[in-house]
């Protein structure tokens, strides 16, 4: 479990990073439910399933995550990383 955890420890500060620009809109509560749910669901598979799945769900889960964020950026007319326009990306998340 140990070698899971490292790894989803390392991986959520960098999606932190990488796409707090587009989560300012959306309240505490729900960022902090996210980040239970990822880390609790890895600790569950691993003490269930194994470490084949819970690194399978640490690490499988960003990559289906960032490509389906590219894809509806693009698909939206957004730039995957700077989330420029910011307006139509704002109105897109019915942000004020």
């Amino acid at each position: 479990m140990t070698l899971e955890l490292l790894i989803a420890l390392i991986i959520a500060p960098l999606g932190m990073l990488t796409f707090w620009r587009f989560a300012e809109g959306f309240p505490l509560w729900r960022k902090v439910l996210k980040w239970s749910i990822y880390f609790g669901l890895t600790i569950l598979l691993s003490l269930t399933a194994g470490r084949a799945w819970s690194l399978a769900w640490v690490l499988g889960l960003p990559a289906v995550g960032g490509t389906v964020h590219i894809w509806w950026c693009r698909k939206h007319g957004i730039h995957p990383v700077s989330a420029e326009p910011r307006d139509k990306f704002r109105e897109l998340m019915g942000w004020q």
